[in-house]
């Protein structure tokens, strides 16, 4: 529709046509109109082949412009053809690419002891490790604070934390 309206819109500008109102829709239909004609007048001539007849410019023009789009309807179906299969082998292509993908993402996630299973993600396996690592050294740093005199308070407000027995370091240091 796009080229049938830039038809419509040059065809405003020449000042000697007579339509000043075409539409791409006018334009399109006065077009199928007049290939129509002359396919007809085409069959006619083709009957009367002993007879001599006026050949005119608009006669000319139009045997061009029907063999054109004939060769333009005929073509039409192959280009579409083309359009599908070379869009069906960049899909396929696509596809080629996102399952190779997918294997080498699989083979990366193999467990150290070669089986199948889909281990977790890389960066969840180490931000479990460091959350181990990290409760390992609260562990390890309440039983230090548990040998050295530390207590965990009892009170439900301040949970977790740990408060200094003098009591103990006291005789800690009077054994010394």
């Amino acid at each position: 529709m796009k080229t049938w309206d830039i038809l419509a819109d040059n065809l405003k500008t020449i000042g000697d046509f007579s339509k000043d109102t075409i539409t791409c829709k006018s334009a399109q239909a006065r077009f199928n109109t007049l290939l129509a004609s002359h396919h007809k007048f085409d069959e006619k001539s083709a009957g009367a082949s002993g007879k001599r007849q006026s050949y005119m410019e608009k006669r000319q023009f139009l045997d061009e412009l029907v063999v054109l789009f004939d060769e333009h309807e005929r073509d039409e179906p192959k280009r579409s053809r083309e359009q599908n299969d070379k869009a069906q082998a960049e899909e396929s292509a696509g596809k080629l690419m996102r399952d190779a993908a997918l294997q080498r993402m699989k083979d990366r996630k193999k467990g150290s002891d070669g089986d199948d299973h889909l281990s977790e993600r890389p960066s969840m396996r180490h931000k479990n490790n460091v959350i181990d690592l990290m409760r390992d050294d609260i562990e390890a740093e309440g039983r230090k604070r548990e040998r050295c005199g530390w207590r965990r308070r009892k009170s439900a407000k301040s949970s977790g934390n740990y408060d200094f027995n003098l009591a103990k370091w006291s005789r800690i240091a009077l054994i010394k």
